[in-house]
């Protein structure tokens, strides 16, 4: 949802999305979403690539998170 064009693009909108998803707050959201993926669902939306991970403004994050399964 967040690297697809959408209704969720604002920081707000981020915001949302967590709360649509389950989570009890945006904090919530972010703090799980970066531990989990190593960036956070602002840098999802902008497109930017993890720390750490190459690729600059030809990083993929789609591909980027096909490497994460159900049990990682």
């Amino acid at each position: 949802m967040l690297s697809e064009p959408s209704s969720y693009t604002s920081v707000d909108s981020i915001k949302r999305l967590g709360l649509e998803c389950g989570f009890t707050s945006p904090e919530n959201f972010s703090r799980a979403f970066r531990e989990r993926f190593g960036t956070t669902p602002g840098q999802v939306r902008k497109g930017e690539a993890p720390a750490g991970v190459r690729g600059g403004d030809q990083f993929d994050i789609q591909a980027y998170f096909t490497t994460f399964t159900n049990a990682d």
